[in-house]
């Protein structure tokens, strides 16, 4: 039992570190022309499992028509998978998150995660880019919203969330058509509240 436990906590530690290196040193970007209906769909398939087991119900409302934009593929992954993860936490049993995909006028996308979990209080949504600030207790490191908000700067991006305590969450990023990098990314990067 005792080796168990040291096990666990050791893989614990990984995985903050992990997180800690990709929140702290500059990723290499390769940009590409994406499909962004697909990464979600296989982002989906990540979480499935833990989705089963809590009985949350996962839908995509995804645009057929979806641009095509010039990005990185391997950061929007994480942005979703952070949201998602997010939502799942969120949520009650027979819980419903959805997952929508739109074009926006300027030759972008919009990704939407929406649950209809516990949300977000007004003094907490004060704090929710704050790295390391969780309400996960133990079982979060404060990181993925934090992570969240600097690459979706870095790609050039906005992300908006709205929340009624009780009746759930909506997290929005907009994505451009293609990754446009100057000073003001950099700096946009750092900042720790949210649009």
């Amino acid at each position: 039992e005792l080796t168990t436990a040291i096990i666990s906590s050791v893989s614990r530690c990984k995985a903050i570190t992990h997180r800690l290196l990709g929140f702290a040193k500059r990723i290499d970007i390769q940009i590409k022309p994406l499909h962004i209906n697909l990464i979600v769909t296989n982002v989906v398939g990540f979480i499935e499992k833990e989705a089963l087991y809590k009985n949350i119900d996962i839908r995509l409302m995804l645009s057929d028509d979806l641009n095509v934009i010039v990005s990185d593929r391997g950061q929007i992954q994480q942005i979703i998978l952070n949201l998602l993860t997010n939502a799942v936490a969120a949520c009650e049993d027979h819980g419903i998150i959805t997952i929508s995909t739109l074009n926006i006028d300027s030759g972008g996308i919009e990704i939407s995660v929406n649950d209809n979990g516990v949300g977000i209080s007004d003094d907490i949504m004060k704090k929710i880019y704050d790295p390391f600030f969780t309400t996960k207790n133990e079982m979060g490191t404060g990181l993925g919203l934090s992570i969240t908000y600097g690459i979706v700067k870095k790609l050039s991006g906005n992300i908006h969330v709205e929340s009624t305590k009780e009746s759930g969450t909506t997290f929005t990023v907009h994505l451009p058509k293609s990754v446009i990098f100057n000073e003001e990314n950099e700096d946009e990067e750092n900042k720790d509240t949210p649009d």
